[in-house]
């Protein structure tokens, strides 16, 4: 469709298992989003973090702002995630990542 802005940038903010006590990623995400906006990106934000580092799509840049789960995921989605973020690195593409490690988690 011509005239339809594809996005170039997304950004992967923490939702379900992917949130923190610490972080407000809707709002750490949203000033992401502004920011890339400004500089001239076409983006999308998406809370649905396993599915979206599988499977990235067509993106120049891929900003992960997300927490680390309390209890173990799935090890095939995590495989699946891996195989996503290879391929783009494979790809040259940009990443930016913000992610709570793993030592966090056992703080109050």
């Amino acid at each position: 469709m011509s005239g339809c802005p594809v996005p170039d940038a997304l950004v992967v903010s923490g939702a379900g298992p992917y949130v923190d006590p610490w972080h407000d990623f809707a709002a750490t995400s949203a000033r992401l989003a502004a920011i890339l906006e400004g500089l001239g990106h076409r983006l999308d934000i998406t809370g649905e973090v396993e599915d979206a580092l599988a499977d990235p799509g067509d993106v120049r840049l891929l900003v992960v702002n997300i927490g680390n789960p309390a209890e173990p995921r799935p090890p095939e989605r995590m495989v699946a995630a891996a195989g996503g973020l290879a391929a783009l690195t494979a790809l040259g593409v940009g990443s930016d990542v913000h992610c709570q490690p793993p030592s966090m988690s056992a703080q109050a």
